[in-house]
């Protein structure tokens, strides 16, 4: 009975993230990222030299093994984000004994499809290693290997806990598989001809990145100062020094842009080891779980009935995926003019919709539909307006843009670039929310 109870409580939990994923979690810029890094990829793309990004190689190469196999399309994305979060269930539930339930409860909020997911069950699997694991110094390694080849600062400073090994042979072993896995991964980019954009992108494009989206809100003095006073009053309790040390190096994912969700989803690890601490029982925990599953599903249900969303037989994202009526319309409105355009002009979309109007359209996904800032390269603007302009001294190109984007000053967009197109091409016409202009 209890074993039957696991495989139920299992299927349950996949089934609640992607039930929430699909019809309750409205669309944003960065899921749409994140699968088109994995759908350019299974197109044929080679990350860094056909499109940009500032996320390791592994995420994308790897993930869209699923989605070769299994259909290039958002329903194998949803799938296996959701099968991700019940394999993260599954370790805090090793970890964090007492209090699964609840931590998995906060996270449950912060379940979409993302990077920052991977790290995080990455990082639980390294603090199962050491805790229950015994000395599997090569296999934890190569898991900090892997994290790096996600998001390089997270991979570094969770490399530092192994310094605190009283064995240095262990050391050794560490480095030594964390090395061979990003040895293994450089020589495949150089093969693939991108290894220089992914060292632009990845890390030299980071000086621009934190320069224009640096963010620390009052809310990130708080919860950091809180966790600085807690850890120091758990090392006078002489706790495992090491764990302590992971769950302070974690905190590194919220960088540089440490607002609410990034705050948040690099202290719940830390926050779910101090309830655990607390003296209740795990059945009281259990049925705290239970009850906000129950005003969770209502809340939602509710909030659904009250937004006006559809499904788009006729879309790539929306078939599987339920978005807003009015940007179904928008996409479809917009989409259709670009399919009668793409063959006599190339195109250029300067907006956070960039990604999903062009895989709508059938149009290849290059570097300039992502010019965020810090995601173009060191001083990469520079070299994109230069781009630009050769592509289009030669070439009829049509640009699309949001010119409300450069009064905006909360907006990652790098307004540079839309302002140098506004100020020397042509203004043709107004598409809904977009800006038409040509050469």
């Amino acid at each position: 009975m209890n074993k039957l109870f696991k495989y139920f409580e299992l299927i349950f939990i996949f089934i609640i993230i992607l039930i929430y994923n699909i019809f309750f979690v409205k669309v944003d810029a960065d899921e749409v990222w994140c699968f088109g890094f994995i759908y350019n990829t299974v197109s044929g793309l080679v990350p860094y030299k056909d499109f940009n990004l500032v996320v390791g190689p592994f995420y994308p190469y790897f993930f869209s093994i699923f989605q070769f196999i299994f259909g290039n399309n958002v329903l194998v994305f949803e799938i296996v984000n959701a099968l991700l979060f019940t394999c993260l269930f599954c370790i805090i539930k090793k970890v964090n004994n007492i209090s699964y339930y609840f931590v998995f409860a906060i996270l449950l909020i912060f379940s979409k499809p993302n990077y920052n997911s991977v790290c995080l069950l990455l990082f639980y699997l390294i603090l199962y290693i050491e805790l229950f694991g015994g000395k599997r110094n090569y296999l934890i390694g190569f898991l900090i290997g892997i994290v790096f080849l996600i998001k390089f600062n997270v991979g570094l400073f969770l490399l530092l806990p192994s310094l605190f090994i009283k064995e240095k042979k262990n050391v050794f072993k560490r480095l030594m598989s964390f090395c061979l896995i990003l040895l293994l991964f450089l020589l495949f980019l150089q093969e693939q001809n991108s290894l220089y954009e992914y060292i632009n992108y990845c890390f030299l494009g980071m000086f621009d990145f934190a320069n224009k989206n640096f963010e620390f809100s009052a809310f990130g003095y708080f919860v950091f100062a809180e966790i600085i006073i807690i850890m120091y009053l758990i090392f006078i309790k002489k706790d495992n020094i090491n764990i302590l040390i992971y769950y302070l190096c974690f905190l590194i994912i919220s960088f540089p842009i440490l607002e609410v969700y990034h705050v948040i989803l690099s202290i719940i690890p830390f926050f779910g080891y101090l309830v655990n601490k607390i003296n209740i029982s795990v059945n009281i925990y259990n049925r705290l779980f239970y009850i906000f599953i129950a005003y969770f599903l209502i809340f939602n249900f509710i909030d659904y009935f009250k937004n006006d969303l559809t499904f788009d037989d006729k879309s790539s994202f929306c078939n599987y995926r339920l978005c807003e009526t009015s940007d179904v319309y928008t996409y479809n409105y917009i989409t259709t003019y670009l399919k009668n355009v793409s063959s006599n002009y190339d195109i250029y979309i300067f907006d956070y919709s960039s990604y999903i109007l062009k895989i709508e359209s059938n149009i290849p996904i290059n570097k300039f539909d992502l010019i965020n800032n810090g995601n173009m390269g060191y001083k990469g603007h520079f070299k994109y307006i230069e781009e630009i302009d050769d592509n289009c001294n030669n070439n009829k190109c049509l640009f699309f843009l949001n010119s409300d984007l450069l009064n905006n000053n909360d907006t990652q967009i790098n307004s540079d670039i839309i302002k140098y197109v506004v100020d020397n091409y042509k203004y043709k016409e107004k598409l809904l929310f977009l800006d038409v202009y040509e050469n």
